[in-house]
């Protein structure tokens, strides 16, 4: 495992991280009760298989289209639907805390809310790092 991350660049590194970010946010949604991230879990597991085969010592075969440009599909797809769940998770986060105002409820809310956020966070570093190695010109 040592090798794989040692052979990641910058971009592939910033992918990693977020894929984490968003499995890590999910899991704590699951747990909270407030399930954030359906559809990112997906491309976050997804980009993670993506930069372990592309390292991967036994895995050598020829890739249908360039690797980054797998990543920066499967980051935009993870962000659009990331930014859909926080553009509509305020308003049912504000409306659920007007009907049903108990302390617990507003806390397991902004839970659910700061969790849909860092899965925006994660996603975006998905999307950022994806295009960053994109643009990178092969020597």
């Amino acid at each position: 495992m040592n090798d794989i991350l040692s052979k990641l660049n910058a971009n592939e590194k910033m992918v990693g991280i977020g894929s984490i970010i968003v499995i890590a946010s999910f899991i704590l949604g699951i747990f909270t009760l407030r399930f954030v991230g359906f559809l990112q879990l997906p491309c976050g597991v997804l980009s993670i298989v993506v930069l372990f085969l592309k390292y991967s010592p036994d895995a050598k075969f020829e890739w249908p289209v360039p690797v980054p440009l797998i990543l920066v599909i499967l980051g935009g797809i993870a962000t659009v639907f990331a930014a859909l769940g926080v553009l509509f998770g305020i308003p049912f986060f504000l409306l659920d805390t007007l009907i049903n105002a108990s302390g617990m409820n507003i806390f397991l809310g902004l839970i659910g809310l700061v969790l849909s956020i860092a899965i925006l966070v994660g996603s975006g570093m998905m999307l950022l790092g994806g295009y960053k190695e994109y643009q990178v010109k092969p020597a």
